[in-house]
């Protein structure tokens, strides 16, 4: 598996974790990691030549988690019209927990990609229906795979059965390659600096495309005589240029091939002791 790292400290849910004592002494760090896999699975190559606007991506392919489940009965969370209700037939996606494995839904209705937190449900004695659940935190760069805290269990008041599926049957995010551009640049009296491309794995979100740090590339651009060739994650790319208008000109020569991932969250906490 490859390893992505967000480097000593990241952000989760849009704060960051780290604790700063404003005074001097002697200091301690210690740090702890988490981290989640996620599967890409496999995409045609569309043919011809490619034309993609500012902001949108060049590829895009679905990732999903390792572990998929389903509901084959209805879950009903509290009572009268609080109650939050999962159909039968709801897509869930594993995460680690103490136990074992915990099963993500989101309840009727609600786009499940987009949610800010999830219903997390585990079969604590392994007989094929769930017996409690637990809320989930924010997830990692607001990308639904990524829930790396779950909240205290809570008994459910009646047992749902579920099946166990394919990973690739479990709900999905879209795994894109986005890129940005810089039109070739002259000074008055110099010779043309030849503009550049750099394309970057990246996951929707509610934000956006979310890019992951490591993994891109960059190249300069040449004109469609001259087409730059860019290899991010195994996808292979060949930019021809940019229209008048600024978009980018492309093919995509081969989609990212089927792949298990990882993304490693890294929290480092310092604490300053004082002395008096």
């Amino acid at each position: 598996m490859k390893s992505v790292s967000f480097g000593r400290a990241a952000w989760v849910g849009g704060a960051l974790l780290a604790a700063l004592a404003a005074v001097g002494g002697q200091a301690a760090a210690q740090t702890r990691t988490q981290s989640a896999s996620y599967v890409i699975l496999p995409a045609t190559a569309p043919e011809g030549v490619q034309v993609a606007k500012k902001g949108e991506p060049l590829l895009v392919q679905q990732a999903v988690a390792p572990r998929a489940a389903r509901l084959t009965a209805q879950a009903t969370l509290g009572s009268g019209k609080k109650a939050t209700v999962f159909p039968v037939g709801a897509k869930m996606f594993g995460v680690p927990s103490q136990g074992g494995f915990a099963y993500c839904a989101v309840s009727e209705g609600k786009r499940w990609w987009s949610s800010a937190a999830f219903s997390c449900f585990e079969d604590v004695d392994a007989d094929g229906d769930f017996d409690q659940v637990r809320p989930s935190g924010s997830p990692f760069m607001n990308v639904a795979l990524f829930v790396f805290t779950l909240g205290a269990p809570k008994p459910l008041e009646t047992s749902v059965a579920y099946e166990r599926t394919p990973y690739a049957e479990g709900p999905s995010v879209d795994f894109g390659l986005i890129w940005n551009a810089q039109a070739p640049r002259a000074k008055e009296g110099e010779p043309t600096k030849p503009g550049t491309v750099t394309v970057q794995p990246a996951f929707e979100s509610p934000l956006g495309f979310q890019p992951i740090r490591n993994g891109g590339a960059t190249r300069p651009l040449q004109g469609e005589d001259k087409p730059a060739s860019i290899t991010v994650r195994g996808s292979r790319i060949e930019v021809l240029g940019l229209t008048p208008e600024g978009d980018l000109l492309y093919r995509v020569l081969e989609t990212i091939p089927p792949q298990v991932d990882r993304v490693t969250l890294s929290i480092t906490t310092t604490t300053t002791y004082v002395y008096r």
